[in-house]
């Protein structure tokens, strides 16, 4: 007898409906499937290392159904949307960090933002008094420090907390846990360099993520959107800069007017960094671990909520916000984004699609519960960054996700590295699979007639039925954890937690048949 373990996630939904949106009209919504377009990678390429004459750029820019703008030439993408409005154009960056210009991502610098709008690791106090030239800095905690931190060292004031106003950073570059010391570069990113008091200073590396600065060492700081995040002197914690200025980008007379949407990348719905090791996070700038959550609450992922909807309540409707949605912490603005991207696609290092029916679930997932209209794509990675690994992926891999994409109703995108061998004379390697190979025709599969259909759910139930009527003896065969409730209720089973504070609900389903080489599960669920 097998017993099959399954994980599920409960959250609450609201169906929002909507005016027919003018978003309907470009090409890549209403031509047909595949919706396809070109991914940031590819268009900055074009851009800043070919030498095309304007009419060069749009013969490639125009080869599928749009484009995706990387944030530091949007410029000359501006120009290509005022001259093809048909063609669907949208800014990508990053939706955890923030990083210096000019990034490739982000289209504001950090220095316009306050040293308490971040998330920081733990930290520790420095042991001895420091002048402004002094390099090798004495801590408590040695350990909580990596090299190439990016560090604050903050005064700590008469409450015996950092007190964000009074800052210098500095960027680590060796750790010597024998001596307990850290050594520095001092007076970085326009701070200058203070004399410091014994015990009166507290040292916190920037939670952060590798992204921006290929090839300089340099590192983007990860986003505070706690609702407890430290306000700057103007009384404005980070997501009302944040929302200041892309509300300014978009808005009527905004450099991005004409743009159809934006997609936050990478956005995380509880704080997220590389390194992360033995490190906490704080959130609330108190200089102690939270992790984002207050009173078994995840102020965090409420802070990110509470954003998207402000930015959804002041860009026009008709704008496309989407977010990265792949991972369990990714955001979840079901109602307020229109859809959400995955890239490598069902999940990252998936490299034999696995999580295939997980891919397919959360996509179904958003097209149900997205802001009208819903609009979701993929960006096809399998590989992840590698070239090599990319060409080296069997065909029906690749071929099995590009299937996913139109059964759910998703638009398609490819990353570089998975890309096929270039053709001579097409400087954007296309796959035959996008545009019917030698016929280059666009949307060739035209728009389906009937809702997906899964052959799977048209086999014989080898539960006979229990799972629909609920029969006693099906609800029997449910176990949990030993904090699991199971009740049945008029639509199905109700299933609770003993604990006030769980975050997750696991159990068991018994004496399930398994005769054959493949179990497939079909649940119908939903949270309150």
């Amino acid at each position: 007898m097998k017993r099959s373990s399954i994980l599920i996630f409960l959250i609450s939904f609201v169906l929002i409906l909507n005016a027919i949106n003018p978003t309907e009209q470009l090409e890549i919504n209403k031509a047909g499937y595949p919706k396809s377009f070109m991914f940031w990678q590819h268009v900055r390429d074009f851009i800043n290392n070919l030498s095309l004459s304007e009419q060069q750029l749009d013969n490639e820019l125009m080869k599928l159904n749009g484009i995706c703008s990387p944030s530091n030439i949007w410029m000359k993408i501006v120009d290509f949307k005022r001259r093809h409005p048909e063609k669907f154009t949208y800014l990508f960056i990053q939706g955890s960090v923030v990083a210096e210009a000019p990034c490739r991502y982000d289209p504001f610098t950090r220095s316009d933002f306050y040293d308490g709008h971040w998330v920081y690791f733990e930290g520790s106090k420095i042991t001895s008094d420091i002048n402004a030239t002094q390099t090798i800095i004495p801590v408590t905690i040695p350990s909580l420090y990596k090299t190439n931190d990016d560090i604050a060292l903050c005064e700590i004031g008469t409450d015996n907390k950092p007190n964000w106003n009074i800052c210098e950073q500095v960027k680590c570059t060796e750790v010597n846990t024998t001596n307990s010391t850290i050594k520095v570069i001092r007076a970085k990113y326009n701070t200058s360099a203070k004399t410091f008091l014994a015990n009166k200073v507290w040292a916190a590396s920037y939670a952060y993520w590798d992204w921006g600065y290929p090839g300089t060492g340099a590192i983007s700081w990860t986003i505070n959107f706690s609702t407890t995040c430290p306000k700057d002197k103007q009384n404005k914690p980070n997501v009302d800069i944040l929302y200041d200025k892309i509300t300014a980008y978009f808005a009527p007379g905004g450099e991005l007017e004409n743009f159809d949407g934006l997609d936050f990348d990478l956005c995380y719905s509880t704080p997220t960094s590389a390194n992360t090791n033995i490190r906490g996070f704080d959130t609330n700038g108190d200089g102690l671990v939270d992790g984002g959550s207050f009173n078994g609450k995840n102020e965090f992922g409420i802070g990110l909520y509470n954003f998207h909807k402000r930015l959804r309540t002041a860009i026009s409707p008709n704008k496309l916000l989407m977010g990265d949605s792949a991972n369990k912490n990714h955001q979840r603005s079901f109602t307020i984004l229109n859809g959400s991207e995955s890239e490598w696609w069902p999940k990252f290092e998936d490299m034999d699609l696995t999580y295939y029916s997980s891919g397919v679930n959360l996509r179904n997932l958003w097209k149900t519960n997205g802001y009208l209209p819903t609009f979701s794509y993929f960006v096809h990675k399998v590989g992840g960054d590698s070239r090599t690994v990319g060409l080296a992926i069997p065909f029906n891999i690749h071929r099995l996700v590009f299937a996913a994409a139109q059964f759910t109703v998703n638009a398609l995108s490819v990353h570089p590295t998975s890309m096929p061998r270039p053709v001579s004379g097409n400087l954007y390697p296309i796959w035959d699979e996008m545009v019917k190979g030698i016929e280059n025709k666009r949307n060739w599969l035209g728009n389906p007639t009937t809702p997906t259909v899964y052959l799977a759910q048209q086999q014989p139930d080898l539960l006979n039925s229990e799972g629909k009527t609920i029969a006693e003896n099906f609800l029997q065969k449910f176990q949990g954890d030993g904090q699991c409730n199971f009740t049945k209720i008029t639509n199905g089973i109700a299933i609770s937690s003993n604990s006030s504070v769980a975050n997750v609900i696991r159990f068991t389903i018994n004496d399930i048949p398994c005769n054959g080489q493949d179990l497939f599960l079909s649940f119908d669920m939903y949270g309150t």
